[in-house]
């Protein structure tokens, strides 16, 4: 069922429940949604896919600052969790195959890009509108 979410406060909400984890390997997170960007998607699905790939990426760094961000265009919206610091990305990229099968039940997919400065990306993207039932 779809519901209203202020990404922001979801982001917020998965984020601290992963807060311990992150800081047992000296990490922390920074939230830097915008605020006022709304989802119509599954609250519980959305919230359940972001918890497990966020926790995936804290799973492959250590001493980072991973960045959280929300990239919209048109009727797509990119989650973006950029980490600082050099991780395992090839390692990370694995780890996120089995949540491709969660992310296109909420019609999107999971990307990793790693840049030359050895900063890794991931994104859950996705279509951020109503549907037809």
């Amino acid at each position: 069922m779809q519901h209203q979410i202020e990404l922001k406060q979801l982001v917020k909400y998965v984020a601290g429940n992963l807060t311990a984890a992150a800081c047992s390997r000296n990490s922390f997170f920074v939230n830097d949604v915008a605020p006022g960007i709304i989802i119509h998607a599954d609250r519980e699905m959305l919230a359940e896919t972001f918890d497990k790939l966020l926790a995936k990426a804290v799973e492959q760094t250590n001493n980072n600052c991973i960045r959280i961000e929300a990239v919209v265009f048109n009727q797509i919206v990119s989650l973006v969790i950029n980490q600082t610091v050099q991780c395992n990305s090839a390692g990370l990229a694995l780890s996120m195959e089995p949540l491709q099968t969660v992310a296109e039940k909420l019609g999107g997919s999971i990307s990793v890009v790693s840049d030359h400065e050895q900063k890794t990306l991931v994104a859950l993207s996705f279509f951020n509108g109503r549907r037809a039932a």
